[in-house]
């Protein structure tokens, strides 16, 4: 194999791939923890949403990261990319 710069170096495995044990214990690991994406926090609607949805979420043993978007596409977009990775994710508009 040659790596960048046509340098010569040795796979330890003749280029097989080892899985990695920790890599393959985070993808098995299951989280508790939901994503809310709110617009605001001043707003009493939202505020209002977000202690609802922490005491049901509380009752079953989840918790909730909050992602406000301040009414902005890109910065949503980035909150749904970030939460995509939970097992839910919910956007208050």
């Amino acid at each position: 194999m040659k790596a960048p710069g046509n340098k010569s170096w040795a796979s330890p495995n003749n280029g097989a791939i080892i899985p990695n044990p920790h890599a393959q214990r985070l993808k098995q690991v299951k989280t508790s923890t939901i994503g809310l994406i709110v617009p605001e926090l001043t707003h009493h609607f939202y505020s209002s949403i977000i202690k609802g949805v922490d005491s049901v979420l509380d009752e079953i043993g989840f918790q909730q990261i909050i992602c406000v978007s301040n009414e902005e596409y890109e910065k949503e977009r980035k909150c749904r990319t970030c939460l995509s990775q939970m097992p839910g994710w919910m956007d208050c508009w």
